[in-house]
């Protein structure tokens, strides 16, 4: 994975967290996937590495800093979502419309809007 590629695959899992539009039509495009999953595994097992050269090269500290304040708040969060293989069950709960709120202020903070 390049730099350019890390950041922008980055931005645009955060930007399917924040948006759920964007969720919805992911759903559309991959019935048999399990949206909700793909969402957190994308950022936790795939995408958000702030320990490596490459990740520090993809984001400027400030990024970074926002960045961070996402994770913590996601990974404090994301064993309350339920494990619910329906969207509409992530989308509905409390603790996801509060990643979604931070996703968004992530993004705008860091000047990702679209």
């Amino acid at each position: 994975m390049t730099t350019i590629s890390l950041r922008e695959n980055l931005i645009d899992l955060l930007r399917a967290i924040a948006s759920i539009d964007k969720q919805l039509g992911y759903e559309k495009r991959a019935p048999i996937a399990n949206v909700s999953d793909e969402l957190i595994c994308g950022w936790f097992d795939d995408l958000y590495r702030p320990n490596t050269k490459l990740f520090e090269a993809a984001f400027n500290s400030q990024e970074r800093r926002e960045l961070d304040r996402f994770n913590y708040f996601f990974e404090k969060c994301v064993e309350s979502i339920s494990n619910s293989s329906k969207l509409i069950d992530l989308q509905t709960s409390d603790e996801w419309k509060q990643i979604r709120s931070l996703a968004n202020d992530t993004i705008t903070k860091c000047g990702w809007d679209e």
